[in-house]
């Protein structure tokens, strides 16, 4: 049984090594395809995160205090840009957001500095989940918030 089984072994390997074209398809294609594949993910990876780092989150605000954006003026000065907007530009604005074509919208409650000295302050923010220049710009106001606090 196991001679019978060495010849068909031994047939095989011989098989497989005479034959270039199959050789070939075992050995260096998939060496190749494997090689070719993870060069072009590397590739789009750098772009995406070139193409991340280089965006300037942009920050619509309504009711911000003025310490708040003290601190994200003196922190995070060239990492996103910030504007106060009226409640009229407000849903326009989430609405941008939902599309992609703004990156946060930050609404803060009338009485923000009250709540704040009472441990309930309400700060609500509009990202875009599937956006990674959202997702920084969340990032970034979280920790200024934790500064403030």
């Amino acid at each position: 049984m196991k001679g019978n089984l060495l010849t068909i072994i031994k047939k095989e390997l011989r098989r497989v090594f005479m034959d270039k074209r199959l050789a070939l398809a075992v050995f260096v294609m998939p060496a190749v395809t494997i090689a070719l594949v993870y060069s072009f993910m590397g590739t789009m990876i750098k772009n995406m995160t070139e193409d991340s780092q280089a965006h300037v989150p942009y920050v619509y605000a309504l009711n911000m205090p003025q310490d708040f954006l003290d601190i994200l003026n003196e922190n995070y000065k060239d990492e996103i840009i910030i504007e106060s907007i009226t409640y009229d530009k407000a849903e326009r604005i989430k609405d941008d957001i939902k599309e992609g074509n703004a990156d946060l919208l930050l609404i803060f409650e009338e009485n923000f500095k009250e709540n704040l000295v009472s441990g309930t302050p309400a700060v609500n923010k509009y990202i875009n989940s599937v956006l990674d220049y959202s997702i920084r710009a969340g990032y970034i106001i979280d920790a200024a918030l934790e500064t403030y606090k």
